[in-house]
């Protein structure tokens, strides 16, 4: 995102309204990487029980990327994720 120089002048103070502009575009800019097919295939996961991690690396990124958009997205949060016990591997990491 880059920033015109109406917005870089705005932005060297603090500006509650230059701050909305940012979030607000943020927000679009994170609806539109996630098309309703991934979606759907997200909330078919979480319904079968996949941690975040799971899911993240089916779809190539960060487990981080899929908790905020489980937290965005209202059909995804109402599903949530569900508690899984932790496992003990056999080289003793915890997972």
């Amino acid at each position: 995102m880059s920033m015109n120089e109406g917005d870089l002048n705005e932005y060297r103070g603090y500006n509650p309204q230059f701050a909305k502009r940012v979030l607000q575009k943020r927000r679009e800019a994170a609806g539109e990487r996630w098309p309703e097919e991934a979606r759907a295939r997200i909330k078919d996961m979480l319904e079968r029980g996949f941690s975040s991690r799971q899911i993240a690396l089916r779809f190539d990124c960060k487990h981080h990327c899929i908790i905020s958009l489980v937290h965005r997205d209202p059909r995804l949060k109402a599903v949530g994720f569900t508690r899984s016990r932790r496992v003990e591997f056999i080289d003793g990491e915890r997972g």
